[in-house]
């Protein structure tokens, strides 16, 4: 997927075209909507919890679609003074999002426009994530926030908890957004999404078809190897000897432990992440001093 940078500076400028004047700071959160289940998968494999990683990224899957962003949007509009307008901001900005996530090319990954109802990944993928276009939309996205923060941040939309329906319906939704996730996990495992089905079932594996999205490439006297989502690692023949750290790969296992590789692709991680890191906080830097009263409009 883009990152954080990248997504701002495309969606503000498409989400001005729809909502004139849409308030700067909630076109923010919108962008970042669909990418929370993604920051939460991180914060919680980090921690000592004891969850299956593959179930972890089951959960992350279908808390990411269309459907589950959607739910949010409907939660953290309830939170804010115009609810209604703010959710048409999110939601066009979570359209927006996913959308721009399929360009990228990203084997064996992908966004789900259509879930519950199909699981199938839609990915169009033009464009790898280390391309030139990346690196211009990284560009746009630092120019046109910083601009529009300081020219244009729209008419302000208040945070707001003074009604009670509105407060009980946003942490309804929010709970709903949390919970049903664990209802669907079934449905991208038996669709193979990022080859969880093929990773979990060890002993059916020989023959299977496998793809790696930006996964860790170990090297050493044991032989090639890519570490998985679950943590396993996986004999690989066939990397070039050129490949970076991380890669991401297509092939065929041929036994439970050991995949054939037919194509490659090196990743360029710390860029990709730098990158998202600086969006987000630019978004952060955007909610503090707006939090803190700086006036919302200098037009």
């Amino acid at each position: 997927m883009p990152n954080t940078l990248a997504h701002l500076g495309v969606q503000a400028v498409a989400t001005r075209a729809v909502i004139k004047a849409a308030d700067l700071k909630w076109i923010c959160v919108g962008c970042v909507v669909p990418d929370l289940p993604w920051i939460m998968q991180r914060i919680v494999a980090a921690l000592p919890v004891g969850i299956s990683p593959l179930d972890l990224r089951l959960y992350a899957i279908v808390q990411s679609t269309l459907t589950a962003s959607l739910i949010l949007c409907g939660a953290i509009s309830a939170f804010s003074s115009r609810p209604a307008l703010v959710f048409r901001i999110l939601a066009v900005n979570v359209m927006l999002h996913l959308l721009l996530d399929s360009l990228q090319i990203k084997w064996a990954n992908g966004v789900h426009l259509l879930a519950p109802f199909d699981w199938e990944l839609f990915n169009i993928g033009l464009f790898w994530p280390e391309s030139p276009i990346t690196i211009l939309l990284n560009v746009l996205g630092l120019g046109v926030v910083v601009y529009l923060w300081y020219a244009s941040p729209g008419n302000p939309v208040s945070l707001s908890f003074k009604r009670r329906i509105n407060v009980a319906g946003g942490v309804s939704l929010t709970l709903i957004y949390v919970v049903a996730p664990v209802g669907f996990l079934d449905g991208p495992e038996q669709a193979d999404n990022h080859s969880v089905k093929t990773l979990r079932e060890t002993e059916f594996r020989a023959g299977r078809y496998v793809e790696f999205d930006r996964n860790s490439l170990i090297r050493d006297e044991s032989g090639d190897r890519i570490q998985t989502l679950s943590g396993e690692e996986i004999a690989v023949v066939g990397v070039p000897a050129d490949a970076p750290a991380t890669i991401s790969a297509k092939g065929r296992f041929i036994d439970n432990r050991t995949v054939v590789v037919n194509q490659t692709h090196g990743h360029w991680p710390l860029a990709r992440d730098l990158a998202s890191i600086v969006g987000l906080s630019l978004v952060a830097l955007i909610w503090i001093v707006c939090l803190l009263g700086r006036p919302a409009n200098r037009t």
